[in-house]
């Protein structure tokens, strides 16, 4: 007999957003609060294996993101460590012997503040958002191996950020376009 569920010889997520309140695209509220389910399922694996190693991205907090509260079930078994180029925050479960099915869920509950640069009003821009630092943008601007730039993106993006100024500008006028 077939199962409705999704099932991988590996791991399925399921993600499931749940935002509270009603909002209207008009007059979008200055914050918002939402909660926030990632969800793993391991229900099939190989019957030899012996070990399994599952990482998983945590929800970073910043001045426009507020961590209210977060759970994460199972809650023993797992470290959180940080990615050493980018220091994100990243869930670690070392299944030994796993006995399955498994089910790693992480439930978030969230503040959203409103971020927007269109606004006329000078305010400064966080740290960490855009930075006018040649090097600090270099790491995120230069190719590697999961993005490549061909000599056709690098000529329309020349074209496209002809005569703005500044990283934020450049930025806009390819978002824009």
């Amino acid at each position: 007999m077939k199962k409705f569920a999704l099932e991988f010889i590996g791991i399925s997520s399921l993600f499931s957003f749940v935002l509270t309140g009603i909002f209207s695209p008009a007059r979008a509220p200055k914050e918002r609060y939402v909660e926030f389910d990632y969800d793993v399922h391991l229900d099939q694996i190989p019957q030899d294996t012996r070990d399994i190693n599952i990482w998983l991205p945590l929800m970073p907090e910043n001045d426009y993101q507020k961590i209210e509260k977060i759970t994460i079930e199972p809650n023993s078994n797992y470290r959180i460590t940080f990615d050493k180029t980018y220091d994100n925050k990243i869930l670690h479960y070392a299944l030994r012997s796993p006995q399955v099915p498994f089910h790693i869920r992480v439930h978030y509950k969230v503040q959203r503040i409103e971020y927007s640069n269109r606004s006329q009003e000078k305010r400064p821009i966080p740290i960490g958002v855009i930075s006018e630092d040649p090097w600090e943008s270099s790491k995120y601007l230069a190719p590697n191996r999961l993005m490549t730039i061909s000599p056709r993106i690098r000529e329309l993006a020349a074209q496209v950020t002809k005569g703005r100024k500044g990283t934020l500008e450049k930025t806009r006028a390819i978002y824009d376009y």
